[in-house]
Protein backbone atom coordinates (compact mmCIF):
# COMPACT_ATOMS: atom_id res chain seq x y z
CA UNK A 1 0.00 0.00 0.00
CA UNK A 2 3.01 2.53 0.89
CA UNK A 3 4.30 1.90 -2.40
CA UNK A 4 0.86 2.70 -4.07
CA UNK A 5 0.55 5.51 -2.37
CA UNK A 6 4.35 6.88 -2.86
CA UNK A 7 3.45 6.34 -6.89
CA UNK A 8 0.23 7.95 -6.56
CA UNK A 9 1.89 11.26 -4.92
CA UNK A 10 5.36 11.25 -7.02
CA UNK A 11 2.25 11.80 -10.03
CA UNK A 12 0.43 14.39 -8.30
CA UNK A 13 3.79 16.37 -7.04
CA UNK A 14 5.07 16.30 -10.71
CA UNK A 15 4.02 19.61 -11.98
CA UNK A 16 4.64 21.19 -8.28
CA UNK A 17 8.20 20.03 -8.37
CA UNK A 18 8.72 21.21 -12.36
CA UNK A 19 7.23 24.95 -10.84
CA UNK A 20 8.78 24.48 -7.40
CA UNK A 21 12.57 23.49 -8.01
CA UNK A 22 13.89 27.36 -8.82
CA UNK A 23 12.94 26.13 -12.42
CA UNK A 24 16.38 25.12 -13.12
CA UNK A 25 17.89 28.78 -11.63
CA UNK A 26 20.34 29.97 -9.20
CA UNK A 27 22.11 26.18 -8.83
CA UNK A 28 24.79 26.74 -11.85
CA UNK A 29 25.51 29.48 -14.19
CA UNK A 30 23.02 29.56 -16.89
CA UNK A 31 23.30 32.95 -18.59
CA UNK A 32 26.70 34.57 -20.79
CA UNK A 33 25.70 38.54 -20.47
CA UNK A 34 25.63 40.53 -17.18
CA UNK A 35 24.52 43.93 -16.79
CA UNK A 36 26.02 46.56 -14.44
CA UNK A 37 23.95 49.35 -13.07
CA UNK A 38 25.60 51.89 -10.77
CA UNK A 39 23.56 53.61 -8.18
CA UNK A 40 23.13 55.41 -5.31
CA UNK A 41 22.25 53.66 -2.44
CA UNK A 42 22.10 56.02 0.31
CA UNK A 43 21.45 59.84 0.22
CA UNK A 44 23.06 60.66 3.47
CA UNK A 45 26.44 58.83 2.51
CA UNK A 46 26.23 59.48 -0.96
CA UNK A 47 27.77 55.54 -1.22
CA UNK A 48 26.49 53.97 -4.53
CA UNK A 49 26.89 50.41 -5.35
CA UNK A 50 27.05 47.74 -8.39
CA UNK A 51 23.95 45.93 -9.18
CA UNK A 52 24.75 42.42 -11.98
CA UNK A 53 22.13 41.28 -13.36
CA UNK A 54 21.63 39.03 -16.55
CA UNK A 55 21.32 41.05 -19.29
CA UNK A 56 19.44 37.63 -21.09
CA UNK A 57 16.90 36.60 -18.08
CA UNK A 58 13.84 36.74 -19.14
CA UNK A 59 11.77 35.48 -16.09
CA UNK A 60 9.33 37.88 -14.48
CA UNK A 61 9.09 37.10 -10.75
CA UNK A 62 10.97 37.89 -8.29
CA UNK A 63 14.98 37.36 -7.50
CA UNK A 64 16.62 36.51 -4.64
CA UNK A 65 18.88 39.18 -3.81
CA UNK A 66 23.01 38.96 -2.65
CA UNK A 67 24.26 42.14 -1.02
CA UNK A 68 28.24 41.70 -1.49
CA UNK A 69 30.99 43.87 0.60
CA UNK A 70 34.94 44.22 -0.53
CA UNK A 71 37.86 43.44 1.72
CA UNK A 72 40.53 46.03 1.89
CA UNK A 73 41.08 46.32 6.13
CA UNK A 74 38.55 48.99 6.27
CA UNK A 75 40.58 51.62 4.63
CA UNK A 76 41.11 50.23 0.80
CA UNK A 77 39.59 48.56 -1.78
CA UNK A 78 36.55 49.31 -4.28
CA UNK A 79 33.19 47.40 -5.04
CA UNK A 80 34.48 47.36 -8.33
CA UNK A 81 38.09 45.18 -7.32
CA UNK A 82 38.27 41.67 -8.93
CA UNK A 83 36.92 39.57 -6.29
CA UNK A 84 33.80 41.75 -5.98
CA UNK A 85 33.50 41.47 -10.03
CA UNK A 86 34.14 37.91 -10.15
CA UNK A 87 31.67 36.84 -7.64
CA UNK A 88 29.36 39.52 -9.06
CA UNK A 89 29.12 38.33 -12.03
CA UNK A 90 29.72 34.88 -10.99
CA UNK A 91 25.94 34.57 -9.32
CA UNK A 92 24.23 37.16 -11.66
CA UNK A 93 25.08 33.93 -14.20
CA UNK A 94 22.91 31.78 -12.10
CA UNK A 95 19.75 33.88 -12.17
CA UNK A 96 20.45 36.15 -8.76
CA UNK A 97 20.31 39.83 -8.28
CA UNK A 98 23.95 40.97 -6.96
CA UNK A 99 24.55 44.07 -5.57
CA UNK A 100 28.43 44.81 -4.51
CA UNK A 101 28.48 48.24 -2.12
CA UNK A 102 30.68 51.24 -1.38
CA UNK A 103 30.94 51.28 2.75
CA UNK A 104 33.09 53.83 4.99
CA UNK A 105 36.23 54.00 5.25
CA UNK A 106 39.33 55.29 7.30
CA UNK A 107 42.47 56.15 6.84
CA UNK A 108 45.68 53.20 6.78
CA UNK A 109 47.07 55.48 10.24
CA UNK A 110 43.99 54.60 12.09
CA UNK A 111 44.81 51.02 11.99
CA UNK A 112 46.57 50.96 15.82
CA UNK A 113 43.94 52.40 16.90
CA UNK A 114 41.05 50.51 18.00
CA UNK A 115 38.70 53.05 18.91
CA UNK A 116 38.66 54.53 15.39
CA UNK A 117 38.76 51.15 13.55
CA UNK A 118 35.73 50.26 15.90
CA UNK A 119 33.75 53.42 15.03
CA UNK A 120 34.49 52.62 11.19
CA UNK A 121 33.04 48.65 11.10
CA UNK A 122 30.12 50.46 12.95
CA UNK A 123 29.65 53.03 10.63
CA UNK A 124 30.13 50.72 7.66
CA UNK A 125 27.85 48.22 9.18
CA UNK A 126 25.32 51.04 8.99
CA UNK A 127 26.02 51.60 5.41
CA UNK A 128 25.27 47.61 4.72
CA UNK A 129 22.20 48.02 6.12
CA UNK A 130 21.02 51.24 5.02
CA UNK A 131 21.96 49.45 1.15
CA UNK A 132 19.36 46.11 2.81
CA UNK A 133 17.07 49.03 3.40
CA UNK A 134 16.90 50.57 -0.04
CA UNK A 135 15.76 47.31 -2.20
CA UNK A 136 12.94 46.63 0.27
CA UNK A 137 12.32 50.36 0.05
CA UNK A 138 12.84 50.02 -3.61
CA UNK A 139 10.49 46.78 -3.95
CA UNK A 140 7.59 48.42 -1.79
CA UNK A 141 7.84 52.60 -3.04
CA UNK A 142 9.87 52.20 -6.33
CA UNK A 143 7.94 49.29 -8.28
CA UNK A 144 10.96 47.15 -7.76
CA UNK A 145 13.19 47.99 -10.30
CA UNK A 146 15.42 45.01 -9.70
CA UNK A 147 12.82 42.26 -9.30
CA UNK A 148 14.11 41.29 -6.04
CA UNK A 149 12.32 39.25 -3.56
CA UNK A 150 12.17 40.71 -0.04
CA UNK A 151 11.78 37.78 2.05
CA UNK A 152 15.16 36.25 0.56
CA UNK A 153 18.05 38.77 1.06
CA UNK A 154 21.63 37.44 1.74
CA UNK A 155 24.90 39.21 2.59
CA UNK A 156 28.24 38.22 1.74
CA UNK A 157 32.17 39.43 1.71
CA UNK A 158 35.89 38.95 1.15
CA UNK A 159 38.27 39.73 4.37
CA UNK A 160 37.01 43.11 5.86
CA UNK A 161 33.41 43.09 4.29
CA UNK A 162 33.26 39.56 5.79
CA UNK A 163 33.82 41.31 9.03
CA UNK A 164 30.99 43.77 8.69
CA UNK A 165 28.28 41.36 6.64
CA UNK A 166 28.99 38.97 9.38
CA UNK A 167 28.67 41.26 12.81
CA UNK A 168 25.80 42.84 10.88
CA UNK A 169 24.00 39.29 10.36
CA UNK A 170 24.92 38.60 14.29
CA UNK A 171 25.66 41.31 16.64
CA UNK A 172 21.87 42.44 17.48
CA UNK A 173 20.38 44.65 20.49
CA UNK A 174 20.68 41.69 23.11
CA UNK A 175 24.25 41.97 23.33
CA UNK A 176 26.00 42.59 26.12
CA UNK A 177 28.81 45.00 24.60
CA UNK A 178 31.14 46.84 26.10
CA UNK A 179 30.63 50.57 27.45
CA UNK A 180 32.70 51.87 25.10
CA UNK A 181 31.38 49.85 21.92
CA UNK A 182 27.66 51.06 23.23
CA UNK A 183 28.52 54.47 23.06
CA UNK A 184 30.31 54.57 19.53
CA UNK A 185 27.08 52.81 18.43
CA UNK A 186 24.67 55.18 20.18
CA UNK A 187 26.26 57.84 18.21
CA UNK A 188 26.37 56.37 14.94
CA UNK A 189 22.52 55.85 14.85
CA UNK A 190 22.37 52.61 16.90
CA UNK A 191 22.70 49.31 15.23
CA UNK A 192 20.96 50.25 12.64
CA UNK A 193 22.94 52.92 11.27
CA UNK A 194 22.38 56.46 10.35
CA UNK A 195 22.81 56.17 6.33
CA UNK A 196 19.11 56.17 5.23
CA UNK A 197 16.44 54.33 4.01
CA UNK A 198 14.68 53.80 7.37
CA UNK A 199 11.41 52.13 8.04
CA UNK A 200 12.40 48.74 6.76
CA UNK A 201 13.56 45.46 8.01
CA UNK A 202 17.43 44.27 7.98
CA UNK A 203 16.68 40.57 8.30
CA UNK A 204 18.91 38.42 6.08
CA UNK A 205 18.55 35.01 5.13
CA UNK A 206 21.43 33.90 5.01
CA UNK A 207 25.77 34.73 5.17
CA UNK A 208 28.55 34.56 2.59
CA UNK A 209 31.90 35.00 4.88
CA UNK A 210 35.31 34.77 3.00
CA UNK A 211 38.12 34.98 5.25
CA UNK A 212 36.25 37.31 8.02
CA UNK A 213 35.40 36.86 11.22
CA UNK A 214 33.05 38.35 14.05
CA UNK A 215 33.19 40.54 17.20
CA UNK A 216 32.99 37.71 19.88
CA UNK A 217 32.09 34.17 19.52
CA UNK A 218 29.43 34.67 21.53
CA UNK A 219 27.38 36.84 19.09
CA UNK A 220 26.18 33.72 17.39
CA UNK A 221 23.92 33.51 20.41
CA UNK A 222 20.86 30.80 18.85
CA UNK A 223 20.01 28.92 15.81
CA UNK A 224 17.54 31.15 14.75
CA UNK A 225 20.01 33.55 13.25
CA UNK A 226 21.29 33.36 9.38
CA UNK A 227 22.81 29.92 8.36
CA UNK A 228 26.44 30.85 7.24
CA UNK A 229 28.90 29.78 4.65
CA UNK A 230 33.30 30.38 5.22
CA UNK A 231 35.82 29.90 3.43
CA UNK A 232 39.40 30.61 5.33
CA UNK A 233 43.18 29.66 5.11
CA UNK A 234 43.85 28.17 8.25
CA UNK A 235 47.37 30.13 8.63
CA UNK A 236 45.85 33.62 7.57
CA UNK A 237 47.63 36.01 9.30
CA UNK A 238 45.85 39.21 8.77
CA UNK A 239 42.02 37.75 9.80
CA UNK A 240 42.73 34.68 12.30
CA UNK A 241 41.40 31.24 11.25
CA UNK A 242 40.43 31.12 15.46
CA UNK A 243 40.73 33.76 18.14
CA UNK A 244 43.69 36.24 17.45
CA UNK A 245 43.96 40.00 16.75
CA UNK A 246 43.82 41.16 13.43
CA UNK A 247 46.84 41.52 11.65
CA UNK A 248 48.31 38.75 14.26
CA UNK A 249 51.21 37.87 12.28
CA UNK A 250 52.51 41.41 10.89
CA UNK A 251 51.21 43.87 14.32
CA UNK A 252 51.04 41.43 17.14
CA UNK A 253 48.40 42.27 19.63
CA UNK A 254 48.11 46.00 18.91
CA UNK A 255 44.94 45.38 16.80
CA UNK A 256 41.29 44.60 18.19
CA UNK A 257 40.71 40.69 18.64
CA UNK A 258 38.28 38.93 16.44
CA UNK A 259 36.96 35.79 15.88
CA UNK A 260 37.56 33.40 12.81
CA UNK A 261 35.63 30.87 10.39
CA UNK A 262 36.60 28.08 12.79
CA UNK A 263 35.11 29.32 15.76
CA UNK A 264 32.15 30.63 14.32
CA UNK A 265 31.36 26.88 12.31
CA UNK A 266 32.88 25.47 16.46
CA UNK A 267 29.99 27.54 17.73
CA UNK A 268 27.12 27.24 15.16
CA UNK A 269 27.28 23.82 15.40
CA UNK A 270 27.23 23.34 18.53
CA UNK A 271 24.04 25.82 19.01
CA UNK A 272 22.87 24.21 15.55
CA UNK A 273 22.97 26.52 13.44
CA UNK A 274 23.67 25.66 9.65
CA UNK A 275 26.83 26.43 8.68
CA UNK A 276 29.24 24.96 6.22
CA UNK A 277 33.25 25.90 6.61
CA UNK A 278 35.75 25.41 3.96
CA UNK A 279 39.20 25.35 5.03
CA UNK A 280 42.33 25.95 2.90
CA UNK A 281 45.18 23.93 4.64
CA UNK A 282 48.37 25.55 4.54
CA UNK A 283 46.95 29.16 3.16
CA UNK A 284 47.14 32.02 4.07
CA UNK A 285 44.68 35.39 3.48
CA UNK A 286 42.25 34.77 0.59
CA UNK A 287 44.19 32.42 -1.72
CA UNK A 288 40.89 32.64 -3.97
CA UNK A 289 42.01 36.35 -4.78
CA UNK A 290 45.20 35.13 -6.49
CA UNK A 291 44.49 31.38 -8.04
CA UNK A 292 41.68 31.13 -10.16
CA UNK A 293 40.90 27.03 -9.37
CA UNK A 294 40.67 28.40 -5.66
CA UNK A 295 37.93 30.91 -6.30
CA UNK A 296 36.35 28.84 -8.82
CA UNK A 297 35.93 25.88 -5.52
CA UNK A 298 34.64 28.79 -3.31
CA UNK A 299 32.29 29.96 -5.77
CA UNK A 300 30.96 26.51 -6.57
CA UNK A 301 30.73 25.88 -2.58
CA UNK A 302 29.09 29.21 -1.55
CA UNK A 303 26.67 28.78 -4.51
CA UNK A 304 25.93 25.55 -3.37
CA UNK A 305 25.04 26.18 -0.02
CA UNK A 306 22.43 29.88 -0.80
CA UNK A 307 21.10 27.51 -2.99
CA UNK A 308 19.91 25.02 -0.74
CA UNK A 309 18.59 27.78 1.13
CA UNK A 310 16.38 29.02 -1.29
CA UNK A 311 12.55 28.78 -0.59
CA UNK A 312 12.12 28.30 -4.73
CA UNK A 313 8.41 27.97 -4.06
CA UNK A 314 7.67 31.64 -3.47
CA UNK A 315 10.05 33.25 -5.84
CA UNK A 316 7.24 33.33 -8.89
CA UNK A 317 5.22 36.51 -8.89
CA UNK A 318 2.00 34.56 -8.57
CA UNK A 319 2.31 31.84 -5.25
CA UNK A 320 1.67 28.63 -6.17
CA UNK A 321 1.62 26.92 -2.57
CA UNK A 322 1.99 27.95 0.55
CA UNK A 323 5.18 27.19 2.75
CA UNK A 324 5.29 27.29 6.37
CA UNK A 325 7.56 25.99 9.27
CA UNK A 326 6.80 22.69 11.21
CA UNK A 327 7.26 22.26 14.60
CA UNK A 328 9.41 19.25 15.47
CA UNK A 329 9.56 18.08 18.47
CA UNK A 330 11.38 16.93 21.17
CA UNK A 331 14.40 19.00 19.45
CA UNK A 332 16.84 18.03 20.08
CA UNK A 333 16.66 14.07 20.22
CA UNK A 334 18.61 11.16 21.31
CA UNK A 335 15.77 8.68 20.11
CA UNK A 336 12.79 10.26 17.96
CA UNK A 337 11.66 13.34 16.15
CA UNK A 338 7.76 13.91 16.56
CA UNK A 339 6.28 15.79 13.49
CA UNK A 340 2.25 16.84 13.76
CA UNK A 341 0.73 18.24 10.54
CA UNK A 342 -2.95 19.25 11.91
CA UNK A 343 -4.09 21.48 10.44
CA UNK A 344 -1.93 20.67 7.21
CA UNK A 345 -4.29 17.88 6.06
CA UNK A 346 -2.69 14.52 5.46
CA UNK A 347 -0.43 12.49 2.86
CA UNK A 348 3.11 13.87 2.95
CA UNK A 349 5.90 13.24 0.91
CA UNK A 350 8.67 13.39 3.54
CA UNK A 351 12.74 13.99 2.80
CA UNK A 352 15.17 14.49 5.18
CA UNK A 353 19.10 15.88 3.98
CA UNK A 354 21.83 16.43 6.30
CA UNK A 355 24.13 19.67 6.12
CA UNK A 356 25.55 18.64 3.09
CA UNK A 357 22.34 18.60 1.47
CA UNK A 358 22.43 14.79 0.77
CA UNK A 359 19.40 12.96 0.72
CA UNK A 360 19.36 10.62 3.99
CA UNK A 361 16.00 9.48 4.11
CA UNK A 362 12.22 9.54 2.83
CA UNK A 363 9.17 8.33 3.75
CA UNK A 364 5.07 8.84 3.20
CA UNK A 365 3.01 10.18 5.90
CA UNK A 366 -0.36 8.79 5.48
CA UNK A 367 -1.80 10.77 9.03
CA UNK A 368 -1.76 14.25 10.58
CA UNK A 369 1.03 12.75 13.22
CA UNK A 370 4.49 10.93 12.34
CA UNK A 371 6.90 10.06 14.29
CA UNK A 372 11.06 10.05 12.87
CA UNK A 373 12.99 7.19 14.72
CA UNK A 374 16.75 7.31 14.99
CA UNK A 375 17.64 4.08 13.30
CA UNK A 376 20.67 4.72 10.90
CA UNK A 377 20.69 8.33 11.74
CA UNK A 378 24.16 9.87 13.02
CA UNK A 379 24.15 12.63 15.58
CA UNK A 380 24.06 16.27 13.58
CA UNK A 381 21.91 19.03 11.87
CA UNK A 382 19.22 17.38 9.27
CA UNK A 383 16.84 19.43 7.49
CA UNK A 384 13.28 17.49 6.56
CA UNK A 385 11.18 18.86 4.02
CA UNK A 386 7.27 18.08 4.17
CA UNK A 387 4.72 18.48 1.12
CA UNK A 388 1.34 17.66 -0.03
CA UNK A 389 -1.01 18.87 -2.75
CA UNK A 390 -1.54 22.32 -0.83
CA UNK A 391 1.64 22.85 1.32
CA UNK A 392 5.78 22.58 1.58
CA UNK A 393 6.56 22.66 5.20
CA UNK A 394 9.94 22.53 6.45
CA UNK A 395 11.75 22.26 9.67
CA UNK A 396 15.30 21.74 11.14
CA UNK A 397 16.26 19.09 13.52
CA UNK A 398 19.18 17.36 15.59
CA UNK A 399 19.65 13.70 16.85
CA UNK A 400 22.34 14.20 19.50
Amino acid sequence: MKKYYLFIFSMLLCSIEILGQCEDRYESPIFENIIVDTLQYSDVTGFKMDVYTAADDDFTGLKPLIILAHGGSFYAGSKANPTMVRLGNEFAKRGYVVASIQYTLTSSLNLVDSLIMVETVMQAIGDGKAAIRWFRKDAEENGNQFNIDAEQIFVGGNSAGAVLMNNLAYIDEEDDLPAYMDSIIVANGGLEGNAGNFGYSTEVNGVVNLAGAIYRKWVISNNTKPPIFSAHGDIDDVVPFDCNSIFWGNLGNLLMEMCGSSIIHEVANDIGLQSELVVLEGEGHTPWSFEDGKMSTIVERSSNFVYNLLNCNITSAEELFSVESLNAYPNPSNNQINIDFKGFGTLFEIQVVDMLGKLVYEDISESSFYSLFRGDFKSGIYFLTAKNEKYTLKTKFIFK
